[in-house]
């Protein structure tokens, strides 16, 4: 977490002293990321897409469709399986997401080397 230089905001016993906002400015690291980027109508870029309505509708398939990567339905059945006490590896994602279809093949290998389930979770 990074500290203000002045030392104005501390966090001590759990609890904020001072102003709390440079400690919660959530996401900075991706401000000016997409400077300078136009979305596919001319618009102004300030995502990546996959977090835009409609995303869901770009990609034509999942991701995992066959060999050793389980699917997981519901969030219930997420919490059962971690609440399980067995070893295992979820991970969340959506097939539209380009770094998720990154990891696809990497992620089947995985699967079918692994010792322990391997999961999938669309998210």
């Amino acid at each position: 977490i990074p500290i203000p230089e002045d030392g104005a905001t501390k966090f001590v016993n759990f609890k904020f002293e001072g102003d709390p906002t440079p400690w919660l400015d959530y996401a900075s690291e991706r401000k000016g990321r997409f400077v300078g980027l136009a979305n596919k109508d001319g618009s102004t870029k300030t995502e990546c897409g996959i977090h835009v309505a409609g995303a869901e509708k770009t990609f034509d398939r999942d991701l995992w469709e066959e060999g050793k990567v389980k699917n997981i339905e519901s969030t219930d059945e997420a919490i059962e399986i971690t609440k399980s006490g067995k070893p295992a590896v979820i991970t969340v994602y959506a097939p539209w997401c380009q770094f998720c279809q990154g990891m696809e093949d990497e992620y089947a290998k995985f699967a079918e080397e692994a010792d322990i389930d391997v999961f999938k979770f669309r998210g």
